[in-house]
């Protein structure tokens, strides 16, 4: 349980790293009226749900199960075609770990931590997700590192924590900007909880090769985004 209320306690929006700043398009949806009811922000989040295995999800994920954190960490530097998204990432990337450094010893973290200072990563944020997960699972009591049995059943877990941090912060700038009743919002949110599972379960099943494969128009709206003439959101 321990585990579980650490991974809730970072991915809230409460959570110091600024993500609250970060609409990642969803203003450019409601300056365009593509997101203005209920019914528009239940169908964008369905539509998210489905691109999320092939991006951050699916960087997480590869990370907790032990890929290569220099590769997954150029990857998001490279499939990040809009560089408001890429500049966010990075900017959550390094709040994230300075947090994290502050609140227990993470190994996997500080490996990633000392590799952006010394230059050798850019340092993304579902990277450094990703490696948070890993180390949790690993984490036992003491602090000691090691394979214990319900890992993979935790990292699932984490992962769904994860990814319904993301449509819960889409959900929550679409009820600002639209503005959106509270109650609206929640519908929108609960109509998708039960489909993340199987987003989570995808993550698992994507391969390296596959991140990156994602819906262009998500990227699209967040470069329009750059050019809007008045802006509540960073990205």
């Amino acid at each position: 349980m321990t585990k579980i209320l650490r991974a809730l306690q970072s991915f809230d929006a409460a959570f110091p790293i600024g993500a609250y700043t970060l609409s990642s398009g969803m203003e450019t949806y409601v300056e365009l009226g593509l997101v203005n009811s209920f019914e528009s922000l239940s169908s964008h989040l369905q539509a998210l749900l489905q691109t999320l295995p092939f991006c951050g999800l699916g960087v997480a994920a590869a990370a907790a199960r032990g890929f290569d954190a220099f590769e997954l960490d150029s990857l998001c530097q490279a499939f990040e075609s809009a560089e408001e998204t890429r500049r966010g990432s990075r900017l959550l990337c390094s709040r994230f770990l300075t947090a994290q450094a502050a609140l227990s010893s993470y190994h996997c973290l500080s490996l990633y931590s000392r590799a952006i200072h010394a230059g050798k990563c850019f340092g993304h944020y579902p990277v450094a997700v990703g490696l948070f997960i890993r180390d949790l699972a690993q984490l036992r009591e003491g602090g000691i590192h090691d394979e214990i049995p319900g890992e993979c059943a935790f990292i699932e877990q984490a992962l769904g924590i994860f990814c319904y941090s993301q449509l819960a912060s889409q959900a929550s700038c679409a009820a600002k900007l639209v503005p959106l009743r509270n109650l609206d919002t929640q519908r929108a949110l609960y109509a998708a909880l039960e489909k993340i599972p199987c987003a989570v379960q995808m993550s698992l099943l994507v391969s390296v090769d596959e991140l990156g494969a994602s819906g262009p128009g998500f990227s699209l709206r967040t470069m329009q985004h750059e050019t809007l003439a008045a802006r509540l959101f960073i990205s």
